[in-house]
């Protein structure tokens, strides 16, 4: 083998022409230029490529003539960091022209040879980067219009919905407000309780559908929140057995109501949410079964309650089950009422609850609707009571050595509004005061020391927050309670915040009303006597010990112990064979209010 010896400069350039290969390799650019004018001295491949000019013109050129949008003077103010070592490389993103003077977007980094005086940049062609960040761009500020396009529409809903509602519960407020004061004339006819019963039904069918709507809205602005109350468990689910065994009888349905594991008495939970959504589910049953049975099922146990609702009807196809909770889907014929967004809001507030609403269906057989949720038992309070479960309110008497009568101060510019509760109120026997806006309010108050405001949001001159807080300033009323009304349940928790004892939604439950006036006022309710039936006076009774006993278990709404209690009371004493029978009946047919009634007539 032949041995041959090269000399320094033969291996140098060796090294160079693999190192010029490699750098022909590269697809970025690499150009040498020198420091004082700006010729290129070296070139690599990709620069040729990127630029279209042969090497040979490109070593004939200078780095102003491929980047025509740079004097000497920024390339010299630019590159001067690097010659004077304060720097150790720099990067500029800047335009580089084809041959064929298309502009390219390129990122250079620029390093300075000392020794050599001469500069090294490595170009990059950045032009799809910059077109997918200009793309990004253009679609980051179109999702921004969008989203201003999309808040603004909302706002506008809501703006709308806020006066739509106001404008339709306004009214409703005094057709319903009348409606249940009419309910309490003993002197009306059948045929004109019926009416005014028909009245009061469509106002609140009407009601309904506003809120739905409204609920739809708050939950999709996240305004929507779960207020736990405590409320007797028993009697709640009772009162919505009662009317939905009433709606299933007249369409000719069978309605079963079974409770199979002892209920608390009293439970903490948003008792308002709680009853929409057994509404609704026990409503779609009812609508969607023509014949046949609705099953309303509660099991509770260790904290944890299901409620299931069953009924033989349509039933739901298959391909359904996974939109029949979206909003405005209408299950069965489009001729159905209702808006569609009954399953929707119930599902939502189930969620809200910590609960999953799920259900199995099979076409032409029924369907079942269920949901479990956490239910913590509340302590037994006689405020929990509603007063109207006892009959009547004709009047009431003081609790302590407050003087008579209590005088409530009505704010509210709309007349109609005041009309029905002057009515209301002026009936049991207090002393009504009215005010039109938040100055009269304020007069008034001062002058006259009332025992309670109730007071509209919406009034002339001030809000009902400015009221509140003036109110609480006049010292002889910082005590003073204050409930606040609104068609607008937004603010409910706003109001409770700024010292509002407590919020009303319009159109107003007289029932609940009352109950709050007997809790914050010392008062007790004197109640109408009750008509008891000929043929139920002569009925030898149990003791009152023996009553009261029995009551409770009325009252826990547990069906299987009454019936085992009054059973044990035929079995021991035989002469209370008639009232136990009459027990029985009203249990049969789910009629507690009027087992009520009847039992309270041997205590």
């Amino acid at each position: 083998m032949k041995i041959v010896k090269m000399n320094n400069m033969e291996v140098a350039n060796i090294e160079l022409k693999k190192f010029k290969k490699t750098l022909d390799m590269v697809l970025d650019c690499v150009f040498m230029f020198d420091a004082d004018t700006f010729k290129l001295i070296y070139i690599n491949q990709g620069v040729t490529n990127q630029l279209g000019y042969d090497k040979h013109d490109l070593l004939n050129m200078t780095l102003l003539d491929i980047n025509p949008y740079l004097t000497k003077n920024q390339i010299q103010t630019f590159l001067t960091p690097l010659i004077e070592n304060s720097k150790p490389s720099l990067t500029l993103e800047t335009i580089h022209q084809h041959k064929n003077t298309t502009l390219i977007q390129v990122e250079a980094f620029f390093q300075y040879i000392q020794e050599e005086d001469f500069f090294i940049a490595i170009v990059r062609n950045i032009t799809e980067r910059k077109q997918a960040e200009a793309k990004l761009y253009q679609d980051i500020k179109q999702a921004e219009n969008t989203k201003k396009t999309a808040e603004t529409a909302n706002q506008a809903k809501s703006v709308f919905l806020a006066n739509m509602s106001h404008e339709l519960r306004t009214p409703l407020n005094g057709i319903l407000g009348y409606t249940q004061i009419l309910k309490r004339d003993k002197n009306l006819t059948n045929k004109q309780k019926d009416s005014i019963q028909t009245i009061h039904r469509s106002g609140e069918h009407l009601l309904t559908l506003i809120n739905d709507i409204l609920d739809l809205s708050k939950i999709e602005a996240g305004k929507l929140s779960i207020i736990p109350v405590d409320f007797y468990f028993s009697a709640f689910l009772q009162d919505i057995a009662d009317l939905m065994k009433m709606r299933a009888t007249q369409k000719g349905l069978i309605f079963k109501y079974e409770i199979l594991h002892p209920l608390p008495i009293a439970v903490q939970a948003d008792e308002k949410r709680l009853r929409q959504i057994l509404l609704n589910l026990l409503s779609n049953a009812i609508k969607f079964t023509n014949e046949g049975i609705i099953s309303f099922r509660i099991i509770y146990y260790d904290g944890r309650v299901r409620f299931e609702i069953e009924d033989t009807g349509i039933g739901i196809p298959t391909e359904h089950l996974d939109t029949i909770f979206s909003s405005f889907h209408q299950i069965g014929h489009q001729h159905q009422q209702g808006t569609g967004l009954g399953l929707s809001i119930s599902k939502q507030l189930v969620e809200m609850m910590d609960g999953q609403l799920l259900v199995s269906s099979l076409l032409g057989s029924g369907s079942i609707f269920w949901f479990d949720m956490q239910l913590i038992e509340a302590q037994v309070d006689d405020d929990l009571y509603q007063p109207y479960q006892h009959g009547t309110i004709i009047g009431y008497n003081p609790t302590d050595k407050t003087s008579l009568p209590f005088k409530i101060l009505l704010v509210d510019e709309i007349w109609q509004n005041r009309s029905f509760l002057v009515n209301l109120l002026k009936n049991i026997g207090f002393i009504v005061l009215e005010a039109n806006n938040s100055k009269e309010a304020l007069d008034i108050a001062a002058q006259n020391l009332p025992n309670l405001i109730i007071t509209d949001l919406i009034i002339p001159e001030m809000n009902e927050f400015e009221l509140v807080q003036k109110v609480r300033q006049i010292p002889k009323l910082q005590e003073i309670i204050i409930f606040a009304t609104s068609v607008d349940v937004f603010e409910q928790q706003q109001c409770l915040q700024i010292g509002c004892n407590e919020f009303f939604a319009k159109p107003i439950d007289t029932g609940v009303l009352l109950n709050k006036l007997a809790k914050y006022l010392p008062l007790k309710w004197v109640f109408e006597d009750i008509d008891i039936p000929t043929e139920n006076t002569n009925i030898v009774g149990p003791s009152t010990e023996q009553a009261t006993i029995l009551l409770k278990l009325v009252l826990a709404g547990n069906v299987k112990k009454i019936i085992n209690n009054v059973n044990q009371l035929e079995q021991q004493y035989p002469k209370l064979v008639q009232f136990t029978t009459e027990v029985k009946k009203l249990v049969r047919n789910f009629a507690m209010s009027e087992l009520k009634t009847f039992i309270k007539l041997y205590i």
